[in-house]
């Protein structure tokens, strides 16, 4: 196992790359480093940071046209406002500004926070379907949504991060725990 290395941000952890020029860790190093900041190198340091997407894997790939890139193995990819752990993942568009990013795992975890959200969101199931543009997250496989004191279960749900509602359930049951809130004086 190669321990985990950083350039400007972008941590790296694995043993192997599987790339069309096979460069090995450096790289992958390189090339998500490319595909995360994705801006001038004179650009400020928080704007740099905002920008940044650190991926961590045993194992990552890019398709020949390098729109698509695949990651495996003790996965754990955050975003400015996403944090997300599974075994497997596809992730489409540039890394550090993706359109799609659809995970694999047992389970697979998602945790969204920012401005819009005074607590935490967080999704689990085995697969997981992010659309960080549109704001949309699809789960599928014991998947549960938690916020606070509510959570949201079925075999699937889909969920907007925006206008913060779910649709669940195309198979089984669906169970949602609300919580009342308290009234501000």
């Amino acid at each position: 196992m190669v321990r985990s290395t950083s350039l400007n941000g972008v941590w790296v952890g694995g043993s192997r790359y599987h790339g069309q020029r096979g460069r090995g860790v450096q790289g992958v190093i390189a090339l998500l480093w490319l595909m995360a900041v994705g801006v001038d190198a004179q650009a400020d340091d928080a704007h740099d940071l905002q920008a940044t997407v650190i991926a961590r894997a045993d194992e990552a790939w890019e398709t020949d046209n390098g729109d698509v890139m695949f990651i495996r193995g003790d996965l754990q990819l955050r975003g400015s406002h996403w944090r997300i752990q599974a075994d497997t993942a596809r992730v489409e568009g540039k890394l550090g500004d993706p359109t799609r990013v659809v995970v694999d795992g047992a389970p697979a975890r998602i945790i969204v926070t920012g401005d819009d959200f005074s607590e935490p969101l967080e999704g689990r199931s085995t697969h997981l379907d992010f659309d960080p543009k549109a704001k949309l997250m699809r789960l599928e496989g014991a998947a549960t949504i938690v916020k606070g004191k509510e959570s949201i279960s079925s075999e699937s749900i889909r969920y907007s991060l925006d206008r913060k509602t779910f649709e669940a359930g195309t198979h089984g049951r669906v169970k949602v725990v609300t919580a009342p809130h308290s009234k501000k004086k």
